[in-house]
């Protein structure tokens, strides 16, 4: 639209150039005729009729700027033409794009239901553990669950939730005589917790200045197998060991800091440091 535009107005100053170049020359053939004789009309008119007035024919100019607009207007046809046709890539590509990322929910979809679908069983086995140690755990599961549950709703009743005696109550539930922690082996139990999707491991968050954990050695990302010889599964199992026994006694700590076992000696009680609870693979 802009190029037709521009040849229109070129159009139109070329008409306005070939009117002053006439207008100019019939002033310039007036003048001369003042001082002559008077010519006859025919004489007059002659000059205009001849010579370089030829190559001003407006009919010819006419003809060479239509040519120009049918020339524009096949290329603006053409340019159209070509638009239209990467609108219709561009269409082609975003479907495909589309179609890619549904396809890619799909699976991850897909994926998700076959996780989903596969069972508590089904995970134990693929742990190790036999049939008959799978129904042993199944029961000895299910019973604290309904137990925490209950225990849940009784704190909530009574006003006590979330509090030190709910975790004190929390902490027998797990470890009493008829848990599977109690009735597990340090590694059947682990490998439960992880078929389980509960977490099994604590691991060190900041270790603060100047504390007991600091001067041991303990750093950041370590994680905390033993206290004491004694498994650590849960940041309420490492409180309950540093805080029992003899406080300042010396005590090793089991720990893996970048894959590999080290071992730190700490005095009993506080350590000074801030963890978290990770579920992990045992078998990694």
């Amino acid at each position: 639209m802009f190029n037709r535009t521009f040849v229109l107005i070129l159009a139109v100053g070329i008409g306005v150039v070939i009117g002053a170049v006439s207008v100019s020359r019939f002033e310039t053939s007036e003048s001369s005729v003042k001082g002559s004789p008077q010519p006859t009309t025919g004489a007059l008119v002659e000059p205009l009729d001849q010579g370089e007035s030829s190559d001003l024919d407006p009919q010819q100019l006419t003809e060479v700027l239509e040519s120009l607009i049918q020339t524009l207007d096949k290329e603006i046809v053409e340019r159209r033409a070509l638009e239209e046709q990467l609108d219709e890539v561009r269409s082609t590509v975003t479907e495909l794009q589309q179609q890619l990322v549904a396809r890619i929910d799909d699976d991850a979809s897909q994926d998700r239901q076959e996780q989903t679908a596969e069972t508590f069983e089904d995970r134990l086995l693929a742990a190790g553990f036999t049939l008959q140690q799978i129904e042993t755990i199944r029961s000895r599961h299910a019973e604290v669950q309904v137990r925490w549950a209950e225990l849940d709703d009784q704190a909530r009743r009574e006003g006590w939730i979330d509090t030190p005696r709910y975790l004190e109550e929390i902490n027998k539930l797990t470890t009493g005589t008829n848990s599977n922690r109690n009735n597990l082996s340090d590694d059947d139990y682990d490998r439960y917790l992880h078929a389980s999707g509960q977490d099994n491991r604590v691991v060190v968050g900041e270790v603060f200045q100047t504390s007991a954990a600091e001067q041991a050695g303990i750093q950041s990302g370590d994680v905390i197998l033993s206290y004491g010889n004694e498994r650590v599964f849960s940041l309420e199992q490492l409180n309950n060991l540093r805080s029992g026994g003899e406080s300042g006694s010396p005590v090793v700590v089991d720990i893996v800091r970048n894959g590999l076992p080290m071992q730190v000696t700490i005095p009993r009680g506080p350590m000074g440091i801030q963890t978290q609870s990770e579920l992990v693979d045992p078998a990694n």
